[in-house]
């Protein structure tokens, strides 16, 4: 994936709601974001990729800005694990992103599906239809996305069967709608799943929507 020396792309989750005990589909997109500095929580993640490897390296992972959190975590881990190849670690990328995945479930085992759509995401470059366990199903990169708030996510208000296929079937629906006009009525039909089930509120504004976020919702402005 080409980086340039101010901007760099990074994987964006643009459809999708976490329901706890269900693994619904994510869809993402690949956006340009302004460097920034890493999440504490890249620190743990170093440590605990230490203990794993039983390697020390020097790492300065850098962090993304104006990206929602789940997006700067993967492109300062990923940063991390291309450090500890180079420093010797014996192991391939591949390999390295499963000891990722399951350090991401230790950190954030609510989010630890949406990590992976966006680490395979970075990893083949190619926005993204995922739930797990199936094959992921490459769609077109048709949105460039920023953050613009973040709220933390609560206990959902009411799950049931019926939500959960609500809420996949709307991914599925988005994923393939993308390159039309109307998948806005699709994002403000997902805005008001995750305030019936989150309490979030119902943005006023078009092309804007929540995104599944790191133990929350981040709040992001899509563009053509």
């Amino acid at each position: 994936m080409p980086q340039s020396s101010s901007k760099v792309k990074s994987p964006i989750v643009i459809a999708g709601i976490p329901i706890s005990g269900s693994r619904n589909p994510v869809v993402t997109q690949i956006s340009s974001f302004e460097l920034g500095t890493p999440l504490e929580k890249v620190v743990d993640f170093i440590k605990i990729m230490e203990e794993a490897t039983g390697f020390s390296c020097k790492v300065n992972p850098r962090g993304l800005s104006n990206s929602p959190l789940a997006t700067s975590y993967v492109f300062s881990t990923r940063e991390v694990i291309e450090s500890f190849i180079n420093c010797g670690v014996p192991a391939t990328v591949e390999e390295m992103n499963e000891i990722a995945y399951e350090i991401d479930g230790l950190l954030f085992p609510d989010d630890k599906d949406m990590l992976k759509a966006l680490r395979l995401t970075m990893e083949i470059g190619t926005p993204i239809l995922f739930r797990e366990g199936d094959e992921a199903v490459p769609i077109g990169n048709s949105f460039s996305a920023r953050s613009i708030a973040f709220h933390p996510r609560d206990t959902p208000n009411f799950v049931d069967n019926s939500l959960i296929h609500l809420v996949g079937i709307t991914a599925i629906e988005i994923s393939q709608k993308l390159s039309e006009n109307d998948v806005s009525s699709l994002f403000r039909f997902e805005n008001g799943v995750w305030s019936a089930v989150y309490s979030l509120p119902v943005p006023e504004m078009s092309m804007v929507k929540w995104s599944w976020d790191l133990q929350g919702a981040s709040l992001i402005e899509l563009s053509r």
